[in-house]
């Protein structure tokens, strides 16, 4: 069987890792991305313990494998102490903490990486206003039993991402945009063409293997210390082979990936690898101006309701994706007889539930703050700061580590405002 193993290097100079990596969409795991420093001395659940014990996490069931279930119980507050407690004593538990805001005492072990600090020039499209702030940042912690999934689905928020494995092993699976055509979208659960109808969980080793390797997909087993990096819009299901723990960081994101988000649009295969194919040097990227510039006239076209809205947009992506992206089969990713269906599925999905898509551009710019740092934020920002227990070095590793600034002065509004939520939360307490 020639499963496509992720290959496995050191970390190369960033505009190696750029032009080899990034630009080609290409994973791969990273064997020393946070050698010799002080989580790379974390390596089981007892040293976790250790370090962390007292941090406070939120547990819920793993959202991807939760949906169109019964309804899971309630998020709750637990220190990782006692998480690990109650999921030795509950071997069989779903709950766990998935993409949970990293908390300040593990952003405090490492230094961010410098290709989470990559930015893109140019004008934002429709002049929406950066949401996360100048780079762009997402970084959240991952904490399960063995025996958890995350359902294959891939992520609509367009950024590259860095998964980072503290203990435990995770077994990686990964599928290209253009593999859609075999993962049964149309039949996913819940509601959201985001979510294969391909139940990897429940296969064995070699069905699970047959499928990566007939679907032209990637396998690893990441081991602890070592980092995958995963192209934005891949596919990816996730196993939990041991009792785990692991970080990621969500960055890159170009003008086109903000403007092409699940922030504005809905979810789906004709988008996804339209935008996939959307990533390169600068100059790579003017040449999606054309493009793009037609998808923004069409954002903006009015239409009578959201399903007729999303109809529209499908038909213009499945037309563009037949020129850009043809490997992914448009036709055949969703037969003229079943597109209804897919249409009122999007437009009654949880992708529609709340934000402002296919809104005015200039009614979403006024939900969004911009400009610098304002006092009443600097304010909330310090009294949030001292709250927590911060110290001025560990305030400076925080802000750092989770937006990527140095200093309070430098913030957006956007970041602030990021900054004072991130502050309240309990794993912010230091």
């Amino acid at each position: 069987m020639a499963v496509r193993e992720i290959p496995r290097t050191r970390m190369p100079p960033q505009a190696d890792f750029l032009a080899e990596y990034v630009y080609r969409r290409e994973p791969v795991v990273i064997t020393d991305l946070f050698e010799g420093q002080e989580v790379s001395e974390i390596k089981t659940v007892e040293d976790a313990v250790r370090a962390w014990g007292d941090v406070e996490l939120v547990v819920q069931e793993e959202y991807t494998s939760a949906e169109g279930k019964a309804a899971p119980p309630e998020p709750r507050v637990m220190s990782l102490r006692d998480y690990v407690d109650f999921s030795r004593s509950n071997p069989s538990t779903r709950l766990c903490c998935t993409e949970y805001d990293t908390p300040a005492r593990v952003l405090a072990s490492f230094e961010l990486p410098g290709i989470c600090r990559v930015t893109h020039p140019g004008e934002e499209i429709l002049g929406l206003p950066k949401k996360y702030g100048d780079y762009d940042l997402v970084t959240a912690i991952f904490l399960a039993n063995a025996g958890n999934v995350g359902h294959l689905h891939f992520d609509g928020d367009q950024r590259d991402v860095i998964l980072h494995q503290v203990y435990g092993r995770k077994r990686v699976v990964l599928f290209p945009p253009a593999s859609a055509k075999h993962l049964r979208t149309l039949d996913g659960p819940y509601s959201r063409p985001s979510l294969a109808g391909v139940y990897l969980e429940d296969m064995s080793l070699e069905e699970k293997l047959d499928w990566v390797e007939r679907a032209g997909g990637y396998h690893t087993v990441l081991e602890p210390g070592e980092t995958v990096y995963i192209p934005m819009l891949m596919w990816h299901h996730l196993e939990y082979m041991d009792d785990a723990m692991s970080f990621n960081y969500r960055f890159g994101r170009t003008r086109y990936g903000r403007f092409l988000s699940v922030d504005n649009f809905h979810r789906d295969p004709y988008i996804q690898n339209v935008a996939a194919k959307m990533v390169g040097p600068e100059d790579v990227l003017r040449d999606f101006e054309p493009v793009v510039d037609e998808i923004a006239d069409a954002y903006v076209r009015p239409a009578n309701d959201i399903h007729e809205k999303v109809r529209e947009v499908r038909a213009l992506f499945r037309r563009l994706c037949a020129d850009i992206s043809p490997e992914a089969d448009p036709e055949g990713l969703c037969p003229p007889e079943r597109e209804e269906e897919q249409v009122a599925r999007i437009a009654g999905g949880n992708d529609m539930k709340g934000g402002l898509k296919y809104e005015d551009p200039a009614l979403i710019a006024r939900t969004r703050p911009t400009g610098r740092i304002d006092e009443r934020q600097r304010e909330m920002v310090e009294s949030g700061a001292s709250r927590a227990g911060y110290s001025d070095e560990v305030m400076r590793t925080v802000l750092r580590n989770r937006l990527g600034k140095d200093d309070v002065d430098e913030l957006t509004k956007a970041e602030a405002a990021q900054l004072v939520a991130y502050l309240a939360s309990p794993g912010a307490a230091w």
